[in-house]
């Protein structure tokens, strides 16, 4: 009986957080998606997305309503009250700081379950935009999991929330989502820090990618 009323309000508070938050960043911040086609109707799956604002993830939520989304988040959000509410939004924590092998397996679990989860390989907001290096454990995690990655870029949440200060209104914000990359090349060889990295690298690289993409022909 508890898991069916969890279920529910996980349910009901889900679609009506991802409601709220739409109407919020399509009056206030003119939220655009780009690609909303390259997201897979099935199938477990890691959205990685460069990471700038605390706006991110209801970003991505919002832009996208085909899938319901996992997210990880850092474990002192976690408080009585609000805490339940991350739960039922399919959020569950991450200890900063180090390596929590805990948030990993669930991740990896949750994949192999055929859910999609979002992660940021950078591990850190961004505090100019700037697209900086992954980490390490990204790789790992698409190792782990054999799953297929999602690249996203977000652009000028930074500029909408910036790092350390308050939100700003009217600053346009868009979502694009990428092609979906397929490492199963890499799956057959030995776990090593190196392919880890190789990992992280290709992922950034094409987020880096689309960034420039965006730019050279969206922002005038």
């Amino acid at each position: 009986m508890k898991k069916v009323l969890n279920d529910i309000m996980a349910f009901i508070v889900t679609w009506i957080g991802r409601i709220i938050c739409f109407i919020i960043f399509k009056i206030f911040y003119f939220l655009k998606v780009k690609n909303e086609k390259n997201v897979p109707e099935n199938g477990g799956l890691i959205i990685m997305a460069n990471h700038s604002s605390f706006f991110d993830p209801p970003l991505i939520g919002s832009a996208t309503w085909k899938r319901k989304l996992k997210f990880m988040a850092r474990s002192s959000l976690f408080i009585p009250v609000w805490g339940l509410l991350l739960k039922w939004m399919g959020s569950f924590p991450i200890k900063r700081g180090m390596v929590d092998r805990a948030a990993y397996d669930t991740l990896v679990k949750y994949v192999n379950q055929g859910e999609v989860v979002v992660f940021f390989p950078e591990g850190t907001r961004s505090p100019d935009g700037n697209i900086q290096e992954g980490k390490p454990g990204t790789g790992m995690l698409v190792y782990n999991s054999r799953a297929k990655v999602l690249p996203v870029y977000i652009h000028n949440s930074w500029k909408a929330w910036p790092k350390g200060k308050f939100p700003r209104l009217f600053v346009p914000v868009t979502v694009v989502f990428g092609e979906v990359m397929d490492f199963s090349e890499y799956f057959s060889k030995e776990p090593t820090k190196e392919l880890y990295i190789k990992i992280t690298k290709r992922i950034i690289e094409k987020i880096k990618d689309m960034q420039k993409d965006y730019i050279s022909k969206e922002v005038k």
